[in-house]
Formats: structure tokens, sequence, C-alpha cells
């Protein structure tokens, strides 16, 4: 995974519950973002209870670090 080599190694979350057969128009919700890996099971998951994948996906192309960033 080239991911793991860049100078913030990231993995996709991918939510199961999006339709990925529709398209999706630029700056909608693609069903899937691109997570820290350091913060897999220390933030994401347990935001997971709280919040739905739309709602913790970055606006922008960023890495998902925290819901408080």
């Amino acid at each position: 995974m080239d991911s793991i080599t860049s100078e913030k190694p990231w993995v996709y979350a991918l939510d199961l519950s999006f339709d990925h057969a529709s398209p999706v128009e630029d700056g909608e919700y693609p069903g899937y973002f691109r997570v820290a890996v350091d913060s897999v099971l220390t933030e994401f998951y347990p935001m997971l209870t709280a919040m739905s994948p739309p709602e913790l996906c970055p606006q922008d192309d960023r890495i998902w670090e925290s819901a408080f960033d």
C-alpha cells in the first residue's frame, strides 16, 4: 500500500450502507473517504456510534483524523 509509506498513513473507510453503483456528482458524498491509520481504532470507530459516515466525511479531500478537526 502506497498510503502506508506516506507521511500520514491512511486507509479508506468504506460506507457499506451507501449505494456504490449510483453515479456521484463532484462534491457529493462518494461513500468512502480516507482515514488516518493511527486514528481508526481510537477516534474513528468510536465516533461511528454517534455519527454516520456522511456526517464524518471531510468536505475536502483531506485525511480524516478526528471529528473535531
